[in-house]
């Protein structure tokens, strides 16, 4: 199933009333004052959310055709994943591109991962991580956000954030770990080596199974108990090539920026129509 660049059907996403406009989600600071959520726009404002919107206007002054996504429900957003390649975890930012044209960002000190539409084009901006298992638990978040239609105007009140981001948490933890696929599990008599298996192909942490299994009052033996309990590199570590963990720590700890963001400002620069601060904030040069 290709999901975007399909013409528009009943049940899509509703395109912004403004082109330019800019529409935002982002759960990732939690105020302790009011035990609720803090979008990106109202946290200690990371400068971040103004650089990439800046980025994408110096190159894109006209919106863009927004790609045609659905308003999809898990299912049919696990299906669009594996239809654009099969295994989406390996790389799952590039997964998240081919599937939905979604583009994603991964950047170090984000303040705050988060989805936003900037004239037309939605994007997911994550940072950078060794720690693969809390991305990709963010990047199904965010791209949650995006395809249940939560991105709202910049600055604009948003009614039940808690609602809203426990939903996104639901999609994320049934997109990673199908409710289907834990069933066919017994946690009961489940050994360490498969477990770690498990965590591995999912790309998810101990503590999101085991977050899972309880939510859905799945029994487990204490040896599972037990094992859920260790760090997740712990559990890996002792069932999973050293080679293949440093790899996937590697990538997800890497500076990644989608190759049309940048080939935009290479060709505005060599053209002298832009200075080359953006290109160079985008390709980490100087750090």
């Amino acid at each position: 199933m290709t999901v975007h660049r399909r013409t528009l059907a009943a049940g899509q996403l509703p395109a912004s009333p403004d082109p330019f406009l800019i529409r935002l989600a982002g759960r990732h600071s939690y105020d302790r004052v009011s035990h609720g959520y803090l979008r990106a726009d109202e946290a200690d404002g990371p400068p971040m959310l103004d650089a990439v919107v800046r980025a994408y206007r110096e190159v894109y002054p006209v919106p863009a055709i927004p790609p045609d996504l659905p308003r999809l429900e898990v299912a049919g957003a696990f299906a669009a994943l594996w239809d654009s390649g099969g295994d989406f975890i390996p790389d799952f930012a590039a997964s998240i591109e081919s599937a939905f044209g979604i583009d994603l960002l991964r950047m170090p000190a984000v303040g705050g991962d988060f989805a936003l539409e900037i004239s037309g084009r939605p994007i997911i901006v994550v940072g950078e991580t060794p720690n693969w298992f809390f991305q990709n638990w963010s990047i199904a978040h965010e791209l949650g956000h995006i395809l249940r239609g939560d991105l709202a105007e910049l600055g604009a009140p948003v009614a039940s954030s808690r609602t809203i981001e426990r939903a996104a948490n639901a999609f994320a933890a049934e997109l990673l770990m199908p409710r289907l696929g834990l069933d066919h599990v017994d946690w009961d008599l489940i050994q360490p080596g498969s477990i770690a298996e498990y965590v591995w192909g999912t790309g998810v942490s101990t503590k999101a199974l085991a977050s899972r299994l309880a939510s859905l009052k799945r029994p487990v033996s204490p040896l599972t108990r037990k094992t859920l309990a260790l760090p997740t590199k712990t559990l890996v570590s002792q069932f999973v090539e050293a080679d293949a963990i440093a790899a996937r720590a590697a990538q997800s700890a890497t500076r990644r920026i989608p190759s049309d963001l940048v080939d935009a400002h290479l060709a505005a620069v060599a053209e002298g129509k832009l200075g080359s601060g953006s290109l160079e904030w985008l390709l980490g040069a100087g750090g």
